[in-house]
This record gives structure tokens, C-alpha cells and sequence, in this order.
């Protein structure tokens, strides 16, 4: 699946808030060739469920990570003062949504060369939200007012919008990148000042071609692995 099938938080024992459904999800098994019936089986629990090429199409449409490192990283002294903020509506400045433009440009090139289309950022934020127009910034607060009115940013640098969205995150997509000969500059600056800030190699932790079985496999030859049918 691309997402999550809802947006919410925690918000004590055994309760949680809601905030809204997706509208749209993507879902992809792999080989390919299951794809059908894992939609049928899905679809019955969560209608909004469409079918994906395959599983790269799933994978480089996740958009956490292209909206949450850059929200950290540009807010690096906020978190480290323990300043609490709205993540969007106050963290994603106009330059910040600058970088999170950049950084799905790099997304969305990798997916071209990987054969799948995915939204771009402003695309899924109709899809998903039903939220619709040009300027990033200007929908990312609508995203805040709308949706994650009462969503505040993580307490501390050291949280999953870093820890989990970088090893797993952008680093694939730039080890990816290297594989199908695509420049990810913004994904690998990201993830080095990611691992400077905290004192970690986010690139040994993560999701390499090498942890993924994938080096030294050609472009081809993975793109066939993974639509392929098994009897």
C-alpha cells in the first residue's frame, strides 16, 4: 500500500482521533501478477483501494518522507529547543515547501525510469484530501487547517519522521537513483545532515541496494523479478 488508510493520532490508552480517510490507496503485491485478487481481498475492508502496476509504483508513492525530512531538518533549532510548533502549519515555510518540491521532482523521476507513474506532491494532496492547486505552500497550509489542525510536531529531532523516514525513506530512493542512473542531490544531502545532526550513518542503517538484494542486478532484470507471474 502507498499509505496509511487513515491520518490520526494516539491520544491516551486505548483511544485514538481520526482525523480523516484517505480517498484514494494504492495497493501492489508482489509478483505483479497477484495484484488483482489482493485488491478484491482488500477492497472489502477499505473501499478506497485501487490497483497499482506493481510494487515500485506503491513504494515511490509514499510521500512521508518527502514531507516529513524536510519539515525536520528545516525546523532543526525549534526541536532542539524543545519548541513545540504545528508541524505544517508553521514548519513548512515557504522555502521548506521549496525543498519538499525539489526533493519529489527527485521522486518523480525516479519513478519514470522505473517504468510506474506516481502523483507528485500537489497531485496526491487532491487525491488524498481533495485539496487542489499550483502553489505548494499554499496547500500544505490548507493541509494544516484542514486535516492536521491539532497535529504538533514531533518533541524531539531523534523521532520516526527521521528515524524511520530516512534509512527507509530516502535512502532507497537515492540508492535506487544510483541504480537507474538518476541524480537524487536533494535525497542524499537530506539524509547526510540527517546523519551529522544525529550522529548516526543513516546510509550503513538503511535500506541499501545491498540489504534489498538488488546490487549489482541490472535495471531490467529487477523489473522483471518483480512483475513476474509464479505458478
Amino acid at each position: 500500500m502507498d499509505n496509511f488508510p487513515f491520518t490520526g493520532a494516539i491520544e491516551g490508552p486505548a483511544a485514538v482521533r481520526v482525523a480523516s480517510l484517505k480517498r484514494q490507496l494504492q495497493v501492489a503485491a508482489l509478483p505483479a501478477s497477484d495484484g488483482p485478487a489482493v485488491v478484491e481481498a482488500v477492497r472489502a475492508l477499505l473501499p478506497p483501494v485501487v490497483a497499482a502496476a506493481n510494487v515500485f509504483q506503491t513504494a515511490l508513492a509514499t510521500m512521508n518522507p518527502i514531507l516529513h525530512v524536510p519539515g525536520m531538518l528545516g525546523n532543526q533549532g525549534r526541536l532542539d529547543a524543545g519548541e513545540p510548533f504545528q508541524f505544517y502549519g508553521a514548519g513548512i515555510t515557504k522555502s521548506v515547501a521549496r525543498v519538499v518540491d525539489a526533493l519529489d521532482g527527485e521522486r518523480v523521476a525516479l519513478a519514470r525510469a522505473f517504468g510506474v507513474s506516481v502523483p507528485t506532491v500537489r497531485q496526491w494532496l487532491a487525491q488524498a484530501y481533495g485539496l487542489e492547486g499550483d502553489d505548494l505552500y499554499a496547500l500544505i497550509q490548507r493541509l494544516h487547517h484542514e486535516v492536521f489542525k491539532n497535529s504538533p510536531a514531533p518533541g524531539r529531532l531523534d523521532a520516526r519522521y527521521i528515524t524511520e523516514d530516512v534509512p527507509f525513506g530516502l535512502v532507497p530512493l537515492s540508492e535506487l537513483g544510483r541504480l537507474a542512473g538518476v541524480a537524487t542531490p536533494i535525497a542524499v544531502g537530506l539524509s547526510q545532515v540527517a546523519s551529522a545532526a544525529l550522529g548516526r550513518d543513516f546510509f550503513g542503517e538503511g535500506r541499501t541496494l545491498e540489504r534489498m538484494g538488488l546490487e549489482g542486478r541490472s535495471l531490467d532484470a529487477i523489473l522483471s523479478a518483480v512483475t513476474r507471474t509464479v505458478s
